[in-house]
């Protein structure tokens, strides 16, 4: 398998050059692996999704809490496949993608409490990014600077 990418790889170079290679292989894999890491960072990392110890945590509500439901404009939700109808996903896997819908909504009906939903956008990216750095038993995820408050790191004398 890796073998005939390698072999595909140095055809494509050989024929088209190096900005063929860039444009047709490169920038493709690239732009696939920012979407692909988008909507993992997105569905799986929130500053209030809890991190709960071994005692408290139990399976079902970890499906329902460890995952996030986002909105996203209609056309990144028809490419995507409904891939942000995301916790009937991880409630069961065996949930066709047409079915995401209704699963959700059931799911919400009966344990919204547990269900962590948000709208894409830029104050949601920022929240993730700037929020969600170290894990803390008591606040779930905190940043380095409330670490740095608490005293459980020590800033450097160039800051």
């Amino acid at each position: 398998s890796s073998r005939v990418l390698w072999t595909l790889a140095v055809t494509q170079f050989y024929y088209t050059g190096v900005w063929g290679f860039i444009t047709y292989w490169l920038m493709p894999w690239l732009g696939f692996h920012f979407w692909m890491s988008t909507f993992t960072m997105v569905h799986h990392t929130a500053p209030d999704i809890p991190f709960l110890s071994k005692e408290r945590w139990n399976p079902a509500v970890a499906q329902l809490m460890g995952t996030v439901h986002c909105e996203y404009p209609w056309w990144v939700t028809f490419l995507c496949h409904n891939i942000n109808v995301h916790i009937p996903h991880h409630v069961c896997t065996r949930i066709p993608m047409y079915r995401l819908w209704k699963a959700h909504a059931a799911l919400k009906e009966k344990w919204g409490q547990y269900m962590i939903e948000s709208t894409f956008g830029y104050a949601m990216i920022k929240d993730i990014i700037t929020k969600c750095h170290i894990y803390d038993e008591r606040k779930a995820y905190m940043t380095f600077d409330e670490l740095v408050r608490r005293g459980g790191l020590k800033k450097s004398k160039e800051q």
